[in-house]
């Protein structure tokens, strides 16, 4: 490679009781799926120099270190290979999450005289990458994204480093870069060290900005990307659409996800669906694909599920249901509703969990079919004009 960028976040104490500073479970994801050679080979070697819990025949033979663990195996533990290729990610996972969590940038213009100490195993390697860079003539940069965790001390600490190695380093924490970024923690962080997709849109950004300016990089078009652009389109829709309130904007965006053939739409009216709807809303629900004019069933029961070219509907005065499978077999759902006089109250229920608001108005639920997972989960209040949005589900 012509440049390396590296986060140096847990050179400091992470998991201070682990000899090489984090858990097995992510060291075992960093090493198990690398490709056996010589260079795994000797990862494995050394780690299990430093920590003596570890073997080397369990790296070699995976099954001997986790044999216990098939009574607790789920269908993602045979699926993720078969998710992972049909997916165009290739294995991004966008984050839709926010966070509560207080936050402070540091101050780039006032350096600290006390350091946060680097643990000594994690210093070992830092220096072993910047030698072998240097060996191979590879650009080095130092990177930290923003997070939590950042202190004046970690900031210090990191900077002269890189100045005594003569290194560039970009920390997103640093005041000036942050406001430049218009980072908000809370709004593009899942949780502590984590940005989600919206963060990861605006580091992303800058960090290719840096590092072609600074190495001279010349842009390439790499045609797999591109012919995959539509997968991450898709899951930015995924991630906005948990956040979206208004009602016609919520059907526009499911009609233009249901295109893909990859979502499962089910839906499910509680008490009234239908008394506040004007022309509108029954024109957006039919291109969205519901054929029932629901105005005509006000105070009734209505259900709906929209798969692909699949389109199932039931309306009436009395509890209407439907059920049946998901991804050939793999998944069961049903499907209730209770209108004034069906029960008042609806589920929407995939592989024994309940989903639904149960809500009064329209109740939805997206399911993303390639993933076996639910997107969101969202009711509105179509019987008052305001078409109130309820949704707590995760």
């Amino acid at each position: 490679p012509e440049v390396v960028v590296l986060e140096p976040h847990m050179v400091f104490d992470y998991m201070e009781e682990e000899p090489l500073n984090s858990s097995e479970r992510c060291l075992r994801k960093a090493v198990d799926y690398m490709k056996w050679s010589s260079v795994k080979y000797e990862a494995v070697r050394d780690i299990c120099e430093k920590d003596k819990e570890q073997t080397v025949v369990s790296f070699l033979f995976p099954a001997l270190r986790f044999h216990e663990r098939w009574n607790d195996l789920q269908e993602q533990d045979f699926g993720t290979n078969e998710q992972m290729m049909l997916s165009g990610l290739k294995g991004f996972s966008g984050l839709s999450g926010k966070n509560t969590d207080s936050y402070n940038w540091v101050d780039g213009k006032e350096k600290c005289q006390e350091h946060e100490p680097m643990v000594p195993v994690m210093q070992e390697y830092l220096d072993k990458i910047v030698k072998l860079c240097k060996e191979e003539e590879i650009s080095l940069f130092l990177f930290m994204a923003p997070s939590r965790d950042c202190s004046i001390e970690k900031y210090t600490a990191i900077l002269d480093y890189a100045e005594k190695k003569e290194i560039p380093y970009i920390d997103l924490n640093e005041k000036n870069i942050y406001e430049e970024l218009n980072y908000d923690y809370n709004q593009d962080n899942v949780v502590f060290n984590h940005v989600n997709i919206w963060g990861a849109w605006k580091v992303t950004n800058y960090l290719g900005k840096e590092i072609k300016e600074r190495c001279s990089l010349t842009k390439v078009v790499d045609e797999q990307w591109e012919q995959t652009k539509s997968a991450y389109e898709l899951k930015m829709s995924e991630c906005e659409l948990q956040y979206e309130n208004n009602f016609l904007k919520y059907l526009n965006m499911i009609t233009e996800m249901k295109q893909s053939d990859n979502y499962c739409i089910m839906a499910a009216v509680r008490g009234d669906g239908a008394k506040a709807l004007e022309e509108k809303e029954v024109m957006a629900l039919d291109l969205l694909g519901i054929k029932t004019d629901l105005t005509e069933h006000v105070g009734d029961s209505y259900c709906v599920l929209l798969s692909g070219a699949e389109r199932f509907e039931e309306a009436g005065k009395e509890s209407m249901h439907l059920s049946g499978c998901l991804r050939q077999g793999k998944s069961f759902y049903e499907i209730q509703s209770g209108g004034y006089q069906g029960g008042d109250e609806c589920h929407i229920i995939i592989d024994g969990k309940d989903y639904a608001q149960n809500a009064r108005g329209i109740n939805l639920v997206i399911y993303n079919n390639m993933l076996g997972k639910v997107v969101d989960s969202v009711a509105f209040d179509t019987h008052e004009k305001e078409f109130t949005a309820v949704r707590q589900w995760k």
